[in-house]
């Protein structure tokens, strides 16, 4: 089920541009605050990597792979991985975890001190 979901949703990246069409989201953050949060330009940045342009992605959001990457990683440990294996300890370690929320945090300073 959650595959299906997750395909959808790339279908519908793939073929609407989050730039030009409006049924898609606005940073509520963003609107209130005028600061990007760390999220900001994932979903033009995700569209272009669906259409294999990975330098237009890296602009729009630069943090953006290395997230899902992570993500990506913790949802294999997770779902594929028996829960005391060691590449499940190693993804779902807690330092791992804080130097992903520390770079995050960095990140979203970083974008609004330099214009990122």
């Amino acid at each position: 089920m959650a595959a299906a979901v997750l395909i959808a949703l790339a279908a519908v990246y793939f073929l609407f541009n989050p730039y030009s069409s409006r049924f898609f989201p606005k940073c509520l953050f963003r609107e209130l605050t005028g600061w990007k949060c760390p999220g900001c330009g994932s979903q033009r940045s995700f569209h272009s990597m669906l259409h294999g342009d990975i330098a237009a992605a890296l602009t729009m959001n630069i943090w953006l792979p290395f997230a899902s990457a992570y993500v990506a990683l913790i949802v294999m440990a997770m779902l594929f991985s028996d829960r005391k294996s060691r590449f499940t300890a190693a993804v779902t370690n807690k330092y791992l975890f804080f130097a992903f929320l520390l770079f995050t945090l960095l990140w979203f300073v970083l974008r609004n001190i330099c214009g990122v």
